[in-house]
């Protein structure tokens, strides 16, 4: 849901590090997937608990994603998903069973993210779903060869023909200059990490100026 300004999520399913993003308020929801949530030393079965957290911080949408290995496994564990809360945005792969998914969902009336996407024809395809968002994986896209500024520049060309757009949600960020490459080419929306979060609220060079404001106030202060 493209509010008409870059939108931020934190992409992390550590309680400490994603609320401490999420008090800054330029935050405006969560992303996870099974390789987060092992990372966190958690599992599926935290997925409440996160959300429950999550919610409290002040996420306003909060993405988490199916898995298995067959249609019917998905299907099942997308259930489990919404039962948490019918807002939950569920993220389905990009591959024949996560779109077949991702169509019942949506004539469901769920939410939709298409997820681990490396092209622009998928981008198609997410969008002829009707898909909320799509994640496309900017760094591992060029780990692959790929350029990867060019072809979510594509995607987000895609999106500005439809009547009503799927939004590009860059993933697989690695620095500031990842963020700021893509928002020149229309990037609306972005997941990162807890790390580069920190990085994207906090520059040590304003924290140098804040600190010389405080200084000089203090100063005042003191008899002459």
């Amino acid at each position: 849901m493209n509010l008409g300004y870059p939108q931020l999520f934190v992409d992390s399913a550590d309680q400490r590090a994603a609320e401490e993003l999420f008090s800054s308020g330029i935050f405006h929801g969560l992303t996870t997937n099974p390789t987060i949530l092992h990372r966190a030393s958690a599992t599926a079965a935290d997925l409440p608990r996160i959300h429950g957290w999550a919610t409290a911080a002040g996420a306003r949408e909060i993405c988490f994603q199916t898995w298995g290995r067959s249609l019917e496994d998905m299907r099942a564990n997308a259930a489990r998903i919404l039962d948490i809360a019918p807002s939950i945005v569920v993220k389905t792969p990009a591959t024949r069973d996560g779109y077949a998914l991702a169509r019942e969902l949506r004539e469901s009336g769920a939410r939709v993210l298409i997820t681990a996407v490396y092209s622009a024809t998928q981008m198609m395809a997410a969008q002829s779903l009707g898909a909320e968002y799509i994640a496309p994986y900017a760094g591992r896209m060029r780990d692959a060869g790929v350029d990867e500024r060019a072809e979510i520049a594509t995607m987000v060309s895609i999106a500005m023909r439809a009547e009503r757009p799927t939004t590009v949600l860059a993933a697989s960020l690695r620095s500031v200059d990842d963020v700021t490459a893509l928002l020149k080419v229309g990037v609306p929306a972005f997941t990162v990490s807890a790390e580069l979060g920190r990085r994207l609220v906090e520059d040590p060079r304003t924290a140098e100026a804040t600190e010389t404001f405080e200084s000089t106030i203090e100063a005042w202060s003191q008899p002459a």
